[in-house]
């Protein structure tokens, strides 16, 4: 987990094959991913931290590979009832 743009190039040049940034808003983040892909176009940049249904997205379109959220947690239930009748 990286928390700034130099934190992730020196952690791309440590070696690094994921990084993660946490709670950074899609327009900086999407900067940021272009940054680092001019370094290495083969690590994993994920996202996590406050990414809703609502602004996922926002998140994709910023070139991230994945996306860490929490929000199927906090969804509201669904039913999934099975009926099994005798055939």
């Amino acid at each position: 987990e990286v928390r700034s743009l130099e934190e992730a190039v020196e952690a791309v040049y440590s070696g690094a094959c994921y990084i993660q940034f946490e709670k950074v808003s899609p327009k900086d983040l999407e900067k940021i991913v272009r940054e680092i892909r001019k370094i290495s176009d083969k690590i994993i940049v994920g996202a996590g931290g406050g990414i809703t249904l609502e602004n996922i997205e926002k998140y994709a379109a910023t070139g991230v590979d994945m996306i860490v959220t929490s929000a199927p947690y906090r969804a509201k239930p669904i039913d999934v009832t099975t009926i099994i009748e005798k055939v």
